[in-house]
């Protein structure tokens, strides 16, 4: 398996620039506490989660960009599919170089990530923020299930 937050790096950069044709770059900003969140589950030989945190301004950015919208116009459904299809992508690449089988969950949104609190057998095996190209700082994550 290749190592993970470089594979995070490389993915995240391949779905930004093909869906957003954007570019990213590293970043140790902080990422705002009252960002969404969009999580999809992977089971199988591997078990555990890909996540994304990213802000409400930059969400609704994107989901302007995806769907060729004026900017300020996008619903919360439109943001929620947005962020969605980005961790969707992400995941499903990720996923694929994790031991198999395996299988990818359908993406789900937390709208406020503040208030959602992770299980505890669930801790972050690699991470990666960046800067989007509007300055906003977002995270993605790798969780591994840990067995009890």
């Amino acid at each position: 398996m290749k190592n993970l937050e470089t594979s995070i790096k490389e993915y995240v950069n391949m779905v930004w620039s093909t869906l957003f044709e954007q570019s990213i770059a590293p970043d140790n900003s902080q990422v705002d506490p009252q960002s969404h969140l969009a999580i999809v589950d992977i089971s199988g030989q591997w078990n555990g989660c890909i996540n994304i945190y990213v802000p409400s301004p930059l969400a609704s950015s994107l989901a302007e960009k995806m769907f060729f919208m004026e900017a300020g116009t996008s619903s919360k459904s439109e943001v929620q599919d947005a962020i969605g299809e980005v961790i969707n992508m992400v995941g499903g690449n990720i996923k694929a170089i994790l031991p198999e089988p395996n299988q990818l969950s359908t993406p789900k949104v937390i709208w406020d990530a503040q208030n959602y609190e992770w299980p505890q057998n669930l801790p972050i095996l690699a991470s990666a923020t960046f800067k989007s190209e509007c300055g906003h700082p977002f995270n993605v994550q790798v969780r591994q299930a840990i067995e009890n």
